[in-house]
């Protein structure tokens, strides 16, 4: 069953840039309107004139006008009505359906708001054809994750921010997260939220309204529960131990019933009672609270599975208390904790008496926890989390493992029992079913098997039309028979006492068209390619679901929802906190994927007017068994639980991979051994089940006849050996820095700050956050040695320690002398910075002499507020050094301080002059971002909005910068710092493509002054008065709202008094979104930097291969390399120092060779050159790896499946919606192939690449690392990425393949848009690595193309170069599988290689 939103429908497709296939979309019925969508109800299709009204549509009108009269009572101009109990549930009792009452919409998803004229429906893509056939029209349809739909918080400003308006809402119905933040939103937009206790909705709702739910309370058996609830309660002490919480309040109904082993039937088809629990680990003492307890606590169970009533299970008296009892009885054997059952109603209060108790600290809360607890409580003894309850439910004990395989055993025996009755006597005509007969049917088959306690959700029963909308349930309204002329959806599922069930099928009992039969195989593809995956214990779901769409994106398909939900054990069908869904409701309370975790895996299509399609198993998380071992990593996969077969007659096997067909006879030949003896019985059942579990024969593995020809003819040089036997070579030099002098001088300064000092941190960044800083900057790398770009290090008195990543962790090993302990953060055992501190300086109950150093310039504010809360929580103060203690030290040997030229970047470099890009992308940002102060300090994002560029840091175009732009009576005034202002001023350009001096391009004076200048004037200041500037800046009355960057460092925000708001800066996202003539720019540059390294490569191998001397080493590589592009023309260096890096040097993943560790490049290893340029009209960055001899079978696997995987997110097609996809949902495309054998590597798969600046370049990225998820922005066209996957193996290789890759617009359906990437790096791949028999048709396919096009474009660019025409022609001959293409590729190749090394052209 569904749920989660996400995105949208099909329809027409434009195809841009590269062909792809596509469907024929000539069936599509569903259309929209372009623009701004629902703002009237009468934009509504089903609301025009003539228009009959559904049958199913509920007339609103006098329930409208009945609550708008109450508004003056309250004194509020609209009211907000959620879905949601006073517990967050996604499903509430009928009692509490206050939306669906006022709104007459049934959906489980959606939140309604009236205004006094206006009412509006907010509701995801699972709704979209339900709520437009039930909402009346009186309401504004607004389809919520669809990118030209208001949120709820901007449609209320646009309605009531011009009158100060107030908008209410019951707290009890909002969770705290939603509350605050709809109301910090609301009251930048001048929006009052106000807080109405006494709901409006039940002060109107009086007749007609169903009981409030009280049903009897029934025991779970721990042969089902598989733990005690004493054991539970034990748990959740444990839990709250470790976090230092005093109290927990738990809100959720399944979370209550989990963990006292507790079911009911307050909720339809969900096992809950509504409750609230408070566990006091203090005082050992639980509460529990229910309506009507004293008949609760004594009634009879109604529930044959148990035998006690509910106090004797709880161990409590027959009212809920221990009065007169003895401690035994009370406690239970565990004597662990009293358990009291107390009135439900006085819960607020005893959380108003939890906020007053002064022994009571830290109290923790869930985010789903209503706003009138959340607010009861002080801030400062909140915790909220997911609770420990929500936590241990989802990973489910080895009772429930048991249970639920178990439950979908019986539920299979029913489901194919009934279905296979269903088709045959449909198919036969002795009987006439519909969708609510069918319905009917199958729930009696559910009920008559063992367990069953009722159905986990209404049966979706939907046929032809029906079964296009995503949460239909039919009813005698729109009951419609079942044909055999069209597809049936049917999405189910059981409640057991041992499991809960949810399977969704689609069927065609009848002849389905090839179009149906291509939508239905590429849902299936996506299905099994998710039940299929390996992937690292690392992940979030959201960072597969695109592995499941992948199939239907390629072809411009998609579905509205989320790709898997949670689901309990005998409770909620939709369990959280984790999913598998690309919507981000809440980053903070998902959860990573973790073994005996249970998920639903269905992806979708949905077809308006025609059909619907959706195939659900559930999954369990469970341990991967992996050929490699990467790093000890664990590995995760999916055991499918679900044991129901697919639909021979709707799949086309043309289309499924020889994978894909493996894991669907795997599959089906477990259903049959499971299941055929549980129906064996059942002539009709057993046949029908028989029919759809045979054999399929799948493709033939076209590769094996080629990976023979390759191995033969590699043969004729050389024995080949087996490559796994590792080749033992020599350890890597030590290139180590003696740090014993500088920690004793940083040491002796601990006290000169005038505080007593315990220790410093050094972090790695200048002033602006740089991720390369100039060399003056580099204060980590003085005092450790250790020069990667990222790394953090700590000197206390008597030790220190350096955190590094694990691009980074070989290089920190050879650096970092023995006075150093090397972190590596992404361990699993890794300490914390704070934790390490701690761990040294010990507890103490006050902050004397507990004094941790940090210059507050050197690290973002956010990094320092989260730091200084952690240390002052244990009584750490993290001191603001006046001085920087390694400025104080570092005396002898610094760089001086950089203060290049700084030259004008002309307008036919970048697109757009300094006084657009401040008006069009600056300014009217700020105005629509209420900002009156914007403050700059990246330094790429100051280069770049000026078009200015120097050279302060070696490898990037900068000069150290600020910039302030304030708004002044609907005038913007400009300022820009800089050292030396007036030598950079006026001095003569330092470019030959350069023509004016910088105060002339600026509009400036000599000085820096704008007085007596006309037009837009930029005011140029020095450098070191930037925090005065920004002090009586922010400090002008008219001032009320800063904006500054996420990187802005802690030394500037401290001194802003005003609002902040923080966030990219409209510079960094224009910036990051390449204009027109930066986009042709780059292409350009990377096609001259493809003639240089393809010129370089040939003669490199020739030199290799034949011996010459001077023997070719890692150095003379790179400077060689270096030379050639510096002939280029627009070449203006390189874009980051060469990585070149031979044998286990390069497994070293940012090695950059020196003297001391520069080797020989020969024949019996593998080559990694990772190399840029920077160019007046673009940055590049590519990297090859090469083996100049005979690679190993190992080497050519692990180089093969890095290819693999960069060829599958190159030519990977996505849906661009309204939640992204962001980069790190599309990561694990590129590292899939390696995940299946069990290999992995320790770095982003893509960074973003600047228009001549950094050749690291944010904000977005394409990575599984989140440091700051709010900072990543979704992908989307014109950006520039790198795709580079890779694999290091320790003393042994290492290999990486990178390309640069902008987005483009691959084909767009109305106004839906598929994105893809175009690569714009042009060099060849090294076809003698590569073990085609791994590589799909697909990939080979691509790979052929992109080769026909580097020799298309690079070929006559090089045509007088004989050397290298022969080296790029061997490599991009095109392979054919089919044609015995292979073996001439290699002969090619091998012809090549002799006429290299004896100088034939």
């Amino acid at each position: 069953m569904h749920h989660l939103n996400i995105i949208i429908g099909i329809s027409i497709i434009i195809c841009f840039a590269e062909a792809v296939p596509v469907l024929d979309h000539s069936h599509h019925r569903y259309k929209r309107n372009n623009g701004l969508k629902t703002q009237s109800p009468d934009d509504r299709d089903s609301c025009k004139p003539g228009v009959t009204s559904p049958v199913t549509r509920v007339n609103t009108t006098e329930r409208l006008k009945a609550l708008r009269d109450l508004f003056t009572g309250d004194g509020i101009d609209g009211y907000i009505i959620p879905s949601g109990d006073a517990h967050q549930s996604e499903y509430p009792s009928d009692y509490d359906l206050r939306r669906g009452y006022i709104s007459g919409f049934s959906g489980s998803a959606g939140t309604a708001i009236v205004l006094k004229t206006k009412a509006a429906l907010w509701t995801d893509g699972r709704y979209y054809l339900a709520a437009e056939d039930e909402l009346d029209c009186n309401w504004i349809l607004m389809r919520a994750g669809e990118s030209d739909t208001p949120t709820m918080t901007k449609w209320l400003i646009d309605n009531l921010g011009a009158t100060n308006g107030t908008v209410g809402a019951s707290p009890f119905f909002t969770s705290s997260s939603s509350w605050l933040s709809m109301e910090s939103t609301l009251k930048e937009g001048t929006v009052n939220m106000k807080q109405i206790t006494n709901d409006l909705i039940d002060q109107i709702w009086t007749t007609g309204r169903p009981s409030e739910p009280n049903s009897t309370i029934n025991a779970l058996p721990i042969e089902y529960a598989g733990r005690s609830w004493q054991d539970k309660i034990s748990d959740m002490h444990t839990a709250m131990a470790e976090q230092n919480v005093d109290t927990l309040i738990v809100t959720g109904l399944d979370e209550t019933a989990w963990l006292f082993n507790l079911r009911a039937k307050d909720i339809a088809f969900n096992p809950f009672f509504i409750s609230y629990a408070i566990v006091d680990r203090k005082n050992s003492k639980t509460r529990l609270f229910l309506n009507d307890k004293n008949r609760k606590l004594t009634e009879n169970q109604t529930d044959d599975a148990t035998n006690q009533k509910l106090h004797e299970h709880l161990n409590t008296g027959n009212t809920g208390n221990c009065n007169g009892m003895s401690g035994t009885l009370c406690r239970g054997l565990y004597k662990l904790t009293i358990i009291m059952v107390v009135d439900y109603s006085t819960m607020l209060t005893e959380v108003q008496n939890i906020n007053t108790d002064s022994g009571i600290s830290q109290v923790w809360v869930a985010f789903q926890c209503n706003y009138a607890l959340y607010s009861a409580l002080s801030s400062k003894k909140v915790h909220q989390a997911n609770t420990p309850a929500a936590l241990i439910k989802t990973r489910k004990n080895a009772i429930e493992q048991q249970g639920m395989r178990n439950s979908h055993k019986r539920d299979a025996v029913a489901l194919i029992t009934f279905i296979a009755n269903l088709e045959k006597t449909m198919k036969d005509g002795t009987k006439e079913w519909t969708e609510v007969s069918a319905a009917l049917d199958l729930k009696e088959h559910r009920f008559n098997a063992e367990h069953n306690r009722g159905l986990s959700f209404p049966s979706i029963s939907g046929s032809g039309p029906n079964g296009a909308v995503i949460h239909y349930f039919p009813t005698p309204a729109t009951d419609r028979k079942l044909s055999v002329d069209e597809m049936y959806l049917l999405d189910s599922g059981g409640q057991y006492l041992d499991g809960t069930t949810d399977v969704t099928r689609t069927f065609h009992f009848g002849s389905p068209t090839a179009y149906q039969k291509e939508c239905y195989t590429r849902v299936l593809m996506g299905q099994v390619d998710l039940a299929r995956i390996l992937f690292p214990n690392t992940l979030y779901g959201r960072e597969i679901d695109a592995i499941a769409r992948r199939p239907l994106w390629d072809v411009g398909l998609e579905y509205r929802h989320g790709t898997g939900h949670g689901i309990g054990s005998y409770l909620s069908v939709h369990e959280g906190p984790g999913r598998i869904s690309l919507s981000h409701a809440s980053f903070d309370s998902d959860e990573k994927l973790d073994e005996f975790m249970f998920f639903s895996d269905e992806p979708g299509y949905y077809e308006a007017g025609q059909f619907g399609i959706r195939l659900e198993n559930i999954v369990m998380v469970t341990e991967a068994e992996t050929e490699y071992n990467f790093m000890n990593s664990t590995f995760l996969t999916f055991e499918t639980v679900t044991l129901v077969p697919y639909e021979p007659n709707l799949i086309d096997y043309d289309l499924l991979s020889p994978e894909q067909i493996k894991w669907i006879n795997t599959y089906h030949s477990k259903v049959q051994k499971e299941i055929g003896p549980l129906v064996s019985s059942d002539p009709v059942a057993s046949e029908w089940l028989s029919s759809r579990t045979q054999t399929v024969m799948g493709r033939t593995n076209m590769g094996d006849n080629l990976h023979t020809n390759l191995v033969f003819l590699l043969n004729l040089s050389t024995t080949m050996k087996d490559l796994r036997d590792r080749p033992a070579l020599r350890q890597v030099p030590l290139v180590r820095v003696d740090s014993s002098q500088r920690l004793y001088d940083l040491r002796q300064e601990f006290n000169s700050n005038g505080v007593n000092l315990q220790g410093v941190i050094i972090p790695s960044e200048d002033a602006h956050q740089s991720e390369f800083p100039a060399e003056y900057d580099k204060r980590r790398t003085y005092i450790s040695g250790f020069e990667g770009s990222h790394g953090l290090a700590i000197v206390l008195k008597d030790k220190a320690a350096l955190w590094t990543d694990g691009r980074y962790y070989t290089q920190a090993e050879n650096q970092l002398d023995c006075n150093w302990i090397l972190m590596k953060q992404d361990e699993p055992n890794t300490p914390t910075y704070e934790e390490w501190i701690l761990a040294n300086l010990g507890t103490s109950s006050t902050m004397s002499n507990r004094n941790i150093g940090l210059n507050p310039l050197f690290i973002t504010s956010s990094a320092w507020i989260t730091m200084d809360r952690n240390l002052k929580a244990e009584n750490i103060n993290l001191y603001q050094m006046n001085k920087d203690l390694v400025d104080a030290i570092w005396q002898f040997g610094r760089p001086g301080r950089p203060s290049s030229k700084i030259h004008v970047l002309e307008d036919r470099f970048s697109g757009k002059n300094w006084q657009q890009k401040v008006t069009e992308d600056v300014y009217k940002a700020m105005l629509d971002r209420k900002a009156d102060v914007l403050i700059i300090t990246q330094l790429d994002e100051i280069a770049w909005l000026f078009n200015l560029r120097g050279s302060d840091v070696k490898y990037n175009p900068f000069f150290m910068s600020y910039a302030i732009l304030e708004t002044q009576n609907g005038n913007l005034r400009i300022r820009l710092f800089l050292w030396d202002k007036l030598r950079k001023l006026t001095e003569q350009p330092s470019d030959p493509e350069s023509t004016s001096k910088l105060n002339v391009y600026l509009n400036t004076g000599v000085s820096g002054s704008c007085t007596d200048r006309i037009g837009m004037c930029v005011e140029v200041e020095d450098y070191n008065t930037f925090i005065n500037a920004v002090i009586a800046t922010v400090n002008k009355r008219d001032v009320k709202k800063v904006w500054i960057p996420f990187q802005c460092n802690y030394a500037i925000y401290k001194v802003i008094t005003k609002e902040i708001y923080q966030g990219n800066t409209p510079a960094a996202l224009k910036k990051f979104q390449k204009n027109p003539t930066e986009q042709q720019g780059l292409r350009n540059a990377h096609k001259r930097d493809a003639v240089a390294l393809i010129t370089f490569a040939a003669r490199l191998e020739n030199q290799v291969k034949s011996g010459q001397f001077p023997v070719a080493t890692e150095l003379s590589a790179a400077n060689q390399l270096d030379s050639f592009r510096g002939r280029e023309i627009y070449n203006r260096g390189t874009s980051f120092p060469t990585l070149s890096a031979y044998g286990i040097n390069a497994a070293i993943i940012h090695y950059m060779p020196s003297l001391s560790t520069n080797v020989e490049i020969k024949t019996d290893n593998m080559y990694l050159l990772d190399s840029g340029g920077q160019y007046l009209d673009g940055t590049t960055d590519v990297t090859r790896t090469f083996h100049y001899g005979v690679p190993t079978n190992h080497q050519k696997e692990c180089y093969t499946r890095v290819l693999m995987g960069h060829i599958d997110l190159a030519r990977f097609i996505f849906y661009k919606g309204a939640y992204g996809p962001y980069g790190r949902e599309i990561d694990a495309i590129a590292r899939r192939p390696l995940w299946e054998v069990g290999l992995d590597y320790r770095h982003g798969t893509g960074h973003g690449v600047g228009a001549y600046l950094s050749v690291h370049e944010g904000p977005g990225r394409i990575s599984l690392a989140h440091p700051r998820v709010d900072k990543d922005i979704p992908l989307d066209e014109f950006q520039v990425f790198s795709d580079e996957p890779g694999y290091y193996e320790t003393n042994g290789f290492g290999v990486r393949i990178e390309n640069m890759v902008m987005i483009v617009k691959k084909y767009q359906f109305m106004d839906s848009v598929f994105l893809g990437f175009e690569t714009l790096t042009l060099v060849p791949y090294e076809p003698t690595l590569i073990d085609f028999s791994l590589m799909s048709p697909a990939q080979i396919d691509w790979m052929n193309n992109y080769h026909n096009k580097v020799q298309r474009e690079i070929g006559p660019l090089i045509v007088n170069d004989t050397l290298a025409t022969a080296w790029l022609r061997a490599r991009t001959v095109s392979v054919n599988i089919n044609k015995g293409d292979n073996l001439k590729i290699n002969f090619i190749l091998l012809i090549s290689s002799v006429c290299l090394i004896l100088g034939i052209s």
